[in-house]
């Protein structure tokens, strides 16, 4: 059972007031990160099953679920900023106790949803204290990667624990349960309208890197010393991003309308036509100021593509994500490298290999979060992830 909240107090902006840093490197400077207040709580979603569910060519709905929990929550806090990690099929936050009850039938209409795509969302609620008594720690840190925005760093062991708890134990007490009623997520500026992104390099390659060392100063710096070897197989930083200029385009096919159409419950009979009819304007209508260049409400399509609007291709929550554009040269030797650090015994990971990037774009408003989820067609997270499991599960052996 989830704890009655406390009322509002100077922890609420917590996360507002941490200084963030400003190259990727920073994500072995312990000096960069801070506990989490102990009146806050850690939100673990996941989609059950997902492995079998890309299988059977629900990833993008997956990815959806993933990401639209992230913009429900997001839109319930409004000005208050929270740290969050999208990782595929599920994403990682913690909010203030003022917004628990809220956030928990917010979930649940996020869960009703997944429904409509015979999807299983799991949610789950830890308090920090709880993990507080277990010795184990729940840190944060921000980094600026543009003028506008700050993505979440996540580091300690007690992030893993939480997660363990959430997706390993059918019992689990944090665990939240499915609401019958009419609850419903605000799913506002959320955006799920474009097509997949070929590979500028050929091939669009996803990694999940976990390092084995049980020293968490020791584990981010071999971490970091892998993201700097890694990026030693490309003769510009640049070149790593999966998203290139010109090649975001929106995606006007009957089966991503009925996607998003199914974001709105699922309406039936005429008022479905209708709401496709109109999914499908606006989308002729993105179309056409992007053709033409025209601003609307502050916004130009070009600005989609443009540093305002980040991709979080690269992110660190204990492991390292990464989904980046590489030829099949690149792919070889970075895999060669991993698999070298994966025989001296310091790493395990996962990798899937696609030819294009899929985007959920979620864009709170024109002046707050502007941020383009990725991850690997077909999968890419999902399937490195059951990579990763199985190599650990082997370990454990």
């Amino acid at each position: 059972m989830i704890p009655t909240p406390k009322v509002p107090n100077q922890t609420t902006t917590f996360y507002d007031n941490l200084q963030g840093f400003d190259n990727f490197d920073g994500i072995t400077d312990l000096s960069n990160f801070q506990d989490l207040p102990e009146d806050w709580y850690v939100i673990i979603t996941d989609i059950v099953n997902s492995t079998q569910a890309v299988k059977d060519g629900f990833y993008k709905e997956i990815n959806m679920m993933g990401a639209a929990g992230v913009a429900a929550v997001g839109n319930l806090t409004g000005e208050t900023q929270i740290p969050f990690v999208f990782g595929g099929d599920g994403a990682t936050m913690a909010i203030p106790s003022e917004y628990l009850l809220e956030a928990q039938k917010s979930l649940q209409g996020v869960q009703k949803i997944a429904e409509t795509f015979n999807l299983n969302l799991r949610v789950g609620i830890v308090p920090v204290k709880d993990v507080n008594i277990q010795n184990l720690r729940l840190q944060v840190a921000k980094w600026k990667v543009s003028k506008l925005h700050y993505q979440a760093i996540i580091a300690g062991s007690g992030w893993d624990w939480a997660e363990n708890d959430i997706k390993r134990n059918p019992k689990s007490t944090y665990l939240i349960n499915k609401d019958s009623n009419k609850s419903q997520a605000d799913l506002s500026g959320f955006s799920c309208v474009w097509n997949a992104v070929p590979s500028p390099r050929g091939q669009t390659l996803t990694l999940i890197i976990k390092s084995l060392s049980q020293d968490e100063g020791q584990s981010t710096k071999t971490l970091n010393q892998i993201w700097n070897s890694l990026q030693k197989f490309y003769s510009s930083p640049d070149q790593i991003n999966p998203l290139i200029d010109g090649q975001i385009k929106v995606d006007l096919s009957l089966k991503s309308v009925t996607r998003e159409q199914k974001l709105n419950f699922n309406q039936k009979g005429l008022a479905g036509m209708w709401l496709n009819i109109d999914i499908l304007l606006r989308r002729y209508f993105i179309k056409f100021i992007d053709f033409w260049n025209i601003r609307y409400n502050g916004i130009a399509i070009d600005d989609l593509r443009g540093d305002e609007y980040h991709a979080d291709y690269r992110k660190f929550d204990n492991n390292l994500k990464l989904v980046i554009a590489t030829d099949q040269v690149q792919s070889k030797n970075i895999l060669a490298l991993l698999n070298e650090y994966e025989s001296q015994g310091k790493i395990r990971f996962g990798h899937h290999i696609a030819s294009e990037t899929v985007i959920t774009c979620f864009v709170a408003d024109a002046k707050h979060l502007k941020v383009r989820f990725v991850d690997g067609q077909g999968g890419g997270y999902t399937l490195a992830a059951s990579e990763l499991k199985s190599k650990l599960n082997n370990l454990s052996k």
